[in-house]
């Protein structure tokens, strides 16, 4: 009997690491990451311009609150490009970039036609430069982005480049940044803002964003009252955990940047249309705002996108700052104040606003199946792969046991049955 009551005892506590190695062990593996990187947030500033971070906060809360969505799960950055103000929802949580890593990725080669290393007809592997941009950015090819990865490095080289696009430090950034493609709202609304600010040094790129799915995302969401260049980026990783998310530049009278990044909230385009009319709304109930401003004299600086203060009142002198410009404050390096976004005139070349075909272009481009996944991303969750297979095993390996045990407790309450019946 003393025998048996300790086996049982035994049994219980294997029965109970079986119920409890799933928790301690598989759910701490199920992102490796989680809580090891102690990583370095910037602080926002106190002084958000003309923009109202306190009114920003409710539109998007309001929304999930609405819709039932889980607030920590979305992340929003916006700057309203003519003063540089900008403000972010969650902006530093980190998510897998998807398709939106494409931006950076050709401003890389836009930089070297910018430089004359290169031109829209250099030829690499068959295919012009003018074919990688259009093919990658247009019509989302996959297999275009990986040769354009292959011309500049290894996956992690071509990430280190990204990062010259923000003006982030190097402390900020994840080795998921790195090694698994992982971007904050906050890192690519700074890419964007490079992209406009300096778009010189990117000769074309915003233009084919223009291009790329119309009718959808942002440009959907506006009906296409706005000329929009975006890139969106949707992804279901092993987990079943699906990324959605859109960034870009919408050409209302004063242009916006805009990066919705979601997690978990599926692959539909809803939350992202109607981000896309929330923040055009804001931005055009800040026309008075922004008049009031410019009045004061106030400049952004094309090259950082950071507002400068307004010039102290000095006495008359002989000579003037060269750099204290006019009062009427003429647009920064790169703008295009003289479109009228209402009009939407098509780019040179654009395809009308109609379904574009998918991922394959029409006009040449080699066939070939597009891979579900981006170079060097196969498993942004499997850094906690093997550990998760140990815990399996030794699961199965204890319920063996346990059952091995129950078997042998029956067969010797059997047998002493079967003696006392002597």
């Amino acid at each position: 009997m003393k025998k048996t009551g300790l086996l049982l005892r035994l049994m219980a506590l294997l029965l109970c690491t079986v119920l409890l190695c799933p928790t301690l062990l598989g759910a701490s593996t199920a992102y490796a990451d989680e809580g090891e990187e102690e990583l370095w947030v910037p602080t926002d500033p106190m002084d958000y311009g003309i923009l109202n971070p306190a009114e920003l906060t409710k539109i998007v809360s309001d929304y999930c609150n609405a819709w039932g969505l889980n607030k920590s799960k979305i992340s929003i950055g916006y700057c309203y490009l003519d003063t540089g103000d900008t403000w972010y929802y969650n902006g530093d949580t980190w998510y897998y970039s998807a398709e939106t890593y494409k931006v950076p990725l050709l401003m890389i080669l836009a930089e070297w036609e910018a430089a004359g290393s290169i031109t829209q007809d250099t030829e690499f592997k068959g295919l012009k430069l003018s074919q990688l941009e259009n093919y990658t950015l247009v019509y989302n090819s996959n297999d275009y982005a990986h040769q354009v990865m292959n011309l500049i490095g290894t996956d992690k080289e071509c990430r280190q480049e990204y990062q010259k696009y923000s003006s982030l430090p190097e402390k900020y950034y994840s080795e998921d940044f790195y090694e698994y493609s992982y971007f904050t709202a906050r890192f690519l609304t700074d890419v964007i803002k490079t992209l406009y600010y300096e778009n010189e040094r990117f000769p074309h790129i915003i233009d084919w964003m223009k291009q790329a799915d119309q009718w959808k995302y942002f440009h959907g969401g506006l009906n296409a009252q706005y000329e929009v260049a975006q890139k969106f980026g949707t992804f279901t990783d092993k987990r079943g955990v699906a990324f959605n998310h859109c960034t870009g530049i919408v050409y209302t009278e004063h242009p916006f940047v805009l990066t919705v990044m979601t997690e978990g909230m599926g692959v539909t385009q809803n939350v992202l249309k109607d981000m896309a009319v929330q923040f055009k709304n804001y931005t055009l109930g800040l026309d008075e705002a922004y008049a009031a401003w410019q009045n004061a004299g106030n400049t952004v600086s094309p090259s950082t996108g950071y507002t400068d203060p307004a010039p102290v009142e000095q006495p008359p002198v002989e000579q003037q700052p060269a750099e204290n410009p006019p009062a009427e404050n003429p647009p920064a390096e790169g703008q295009q104040p003289e479109q009228q976004p209402t009009e939407n005139p098509p780019a040179e070349g654009q395809q009308p606003a109609v379904e574009q075909p998918p991922e394959q272009p029409a006009d040449g481009a080699p066939e070939g199946e597009q891979p579900e996944q981006q170079p060097g991303t196969e498993a942004p969750t499997e850094k906690g792969a093997n550990l998760r297979v140990v815990v399996i095993i030794l699961n199965a390996v204890l319920l063996v046991i346990l059952l091995l045990g129950w078997i042998t407790v029956l067969l010797k309450k059997n047998k002493s049955a079967g003696r006392n019946q002597r």
